[in-house]
């Protein structure tokens, strides 16, 4: 094991954050583009899932994947 600085833990979470916010926002305007074309609540959600939520979750298991690197190292 390799010792790292513990930094990277709140860098990570920084990112991990601001990621997860980006998503929502992004989720949130599909959602918002699919109730002005007239589309009503549940079918507006149903779509914005069907297209961003597919790649909100491939992004968020990749970002995941990543810091799961964090396991190896030794902290301190």
């Amino acid at each position: 094991m390799m010792p790292i600085s513990v930094f990277a833990v709140n860098l990570s979470c920084a990112l991990g954050f601001g990621l997860a916010v980006d998503y929502a926002l992004f989720t949130l305007a599909r959602y918002r583009e699919e109730r002005a074309r007239g589309l009503d609540a549940e079918q507006a959600v149903g779509r914005a899932m069907s297209t961003t939520g597919r790649a909100v979750v491939f992004c968020a298991l990749t970002m995941a994947w990543c810091m799961a690197g964090l396991l190896v190292f030794r902290w301190g």
